[in-house]
């Protein structure tokens, strides 16, 4: 099986729901609800990391990048939603 090594200076933020987390997510990724961005970011993110974040569709990761550069986080890269990825591989 092929395996996502994230670097360690690197979070992967996911701030879709729970629900939606729990159906499909990325190794290795954080959740925090975009609802709940502003109230756990600075408990739970360095403001040193660099942090990529993903949804679903880009709409949520698009306003969480911007919530988070509003709070001085520096280092934030939408990614955006997995709906525009292809988790589809050769396993040959």
């Amino acid at each position: 099986m092929n395996e996502l090594k994230l670097d360690s200076s690197i979070i992967l933020l996911d701030v879709r729901s729970l629900e939606e987390h729990e159906e499909l997510n990325i190794d290795g990724s954080i959740l925090i609800p975009l609802d709940e961005l502003e109230s756990r970011a600075n408990d739970e993110l360095s403001k040193e990391s660099r942090i990529f974040v993903y949804c679903q569709t880009g709409k949520r990761s698009k306003q969480a990048s911007e919530i988070l550069v509003n709070m001085g986080y520096k280092n934030i890269y939408n990614i955006a939603g997995l709906e525009e990825w292809d988790f589809t591989f050769n396993q040959d």
